[in-house]
């Protein structure tokens, strides 16, 4: 976590590319307590996606994070193509 704040948003996606609601709000933000928790239980359909850049990710990141820097999803939003089920957790360098 190297003294930085790290921004979490869970959002289930469809195969369509298109967000549902969860529990009435489509996004949730979380902390790295509740991120370790879910980590800790193994939450069913959890992927971990690193947004920052690839050398950023080479420096450190969560164990299990698939890397997909924020604008390679700008450019192509498809490459998150998860079962519907999925539960996609972002996370980023956030600022403190």
């Amino acid at each position: 976590m190297r003294n930085c704040c790290l921004l979490l948003v869970v959002a289930v996606l469809l195969l369509s590319g298109v967000t549902t609601v969860v529990a009435g709000d489509p996004f949730v933000v979380i902390n790295s307590v509740e991120l370790k928790a879910m980590i800790d239980r193994n939450e069913p359909g959890l992927i971990l996606v690193d947004t920052r850049s690839y050398g950023e990710y080479q420096e450190a990141h969560i164990k299990g994070a698939l890397s997909i820097p924020w604008a390679s999803l700008e450019k192509d939003p498809s490459t998150l193509n998860f079962p519907k089920e999925s539960k996609l957790l972002f996370y980023c360098t956030g600022s403190s």
